[in-house]
């Protein structure tokens, strides 16, 4: 059988993910990784002595001393989570290691994933067979007796790929206990089906950036605020999308003239002469510009920071995965668009000129 499921776990919420966590399995955690005694004792310090108070009527009552958990704000909580995490990574490597789950992978030579982790989200990849599906269960289940958590299966769901038949998906249903969903409209912040309308599928962008120019439209800001506000706020919100996928050229110069208008002084449907085209003020200010990004040259250097990586990273999962399926014949240099490749490879491609000059023509530039 090549059914196929993936399964997509969240955590109950914020509170319990700092407040369930059991102190004696924190403590094995890091005794396993070899954390030196010394600072085991200083952590686990830092974790049990803290009290608590509450307000009654507007005055604090009461000295409260936890049992367990991790005292949710601290900026050492996300740090001591991520160790409790490699408990239940664990257990899914030996699973692996066992035979017992499978994980999936996208083509031939490439690496299997069971599991992906970002903060508090957990992605896990399995056959949609009822073996996998039972230990699947056993192991969220281990992890949460083990350190306290409870998985929330109503915000939990999973997805299942298109040659899954319907029995196959029923008995999964049944054996996780979460819902279907038939797509992920966005994850991270991100879209994650691009389609040929790929205008609409980033225009959330321009809707983002109109609300804040929008927002700021009726304060009274001197030029250098205004420059501010454009560089630090309008112009970062693309960032986090520009550094996987290509924004469309047209998106781009909306973006740019959604700044510029902004920087002109115009106000709703009032038109205020601009004085100097954008592409001269997105010019540095040694010759003369304001320093505002150019978002076309932008996008690029994003991407380029992408493929920099996929030449100095040859040991991570991404340069893996892309190596067995776009180009596992060939260096990255000398990769090529195949039919059906994903649009996150197409936008990296872009950048492969650059990246040439960069190596092969010597010139400087800040990739790290």
């Amino acid at each position: 059988m090549d059914f196929k499921s993936y399964l997509k776990v969240f955590e109950t919420n914020t509170l319990n993910k700092y407040n369930r966590v059991e102190w004696q399995f924190l403590k094995g955690i890091m005794e396993k990784m070899g954390f030196p005694a010394l600072w085991i004792e200083r952590v686990m310090s830092c974790v049990t002595t803290p009290t608590f108070s509450i307000l009654v009527n507007g005055k604090p009552c009461g000295m409260i001393h936890p049992s367990r958990g991790i005292r949710q704000g601290d900026s050492l909580s996300p740090y001591l989570f991520l160790l409790c995490v490699e408990g239940f990574t664990a257990l899914l490597a030996k699973a692996e290691i066992e035979g017992r789950i499978k994980g999936v992978f996208i083509c031939r030579g490439a690496p299997r994933i069971t599991n992906l982790l970002f903060a508090d989200e957990s992605l896990m990849f399995c056959q949609a067979i009822q073996n996998e599906g039972q230990v699947v269960m056993e192991i969220l289940q281990t992890y949460a007796q083990a350190l306290g958590q409870c998985v929330n299966l109503e915000k939990s769901s999973v997805y299942f790929s298109n040659n899954t038949i319907g029995n196959q998906r029923q008995l999964m249903l049944q054996i996780l206990g979460v819902k279907e969903v038939e797509r992920f409209e966005s994850y991270l912040g991100l879209p994650t089906l691009i389609g040929r309308a790929k205008y609409h599928t980033f225009s959330y962008l321009k809707d983002r950036i109109w609300k804040k120019l929008q927002g700021w439209k009726g304060m009274l800001l001197s030029r250098a605020g205004k420059e501010m506000l454009i560089k630090a706020v309008a112009q970062s919100i693309p960032t986090y999308t520009m550094s996987v996928f290509q924004l469309p050229m047209k998106l781009c110069d909306e973006l740019s003239s959604m700044c510029a208008r902004f920087w002109w002084g115009q106000v709703v449907d009032e038109r205020k002469i601009h004085w100097k085209r954008w592409d001269k003020l997105s010019i540095s200010k040694k010759e003369g510009g304001m320093g505002l990004q150019d978002l076309r040259d932008f996008n690029l250097a994003m991407l380029a920071k992408q493929g920099w990586r996929l030449i100095q990273g040859n040991d991570s999962l991404l340069y893996r995965c892309f190596k067995a399926r776009y180009f596992p014949r060939s260096s990255f240099l000398e990769a090529k668009e195949l039919l059906g490749c994903s649009y996150v490879w197409r936008s990296i491609l872009t950048t492969l000129l650059i990246l040439r000059l960069v190596l092969v023509g010597g010139l400087v530039m800040g990739l790290p």
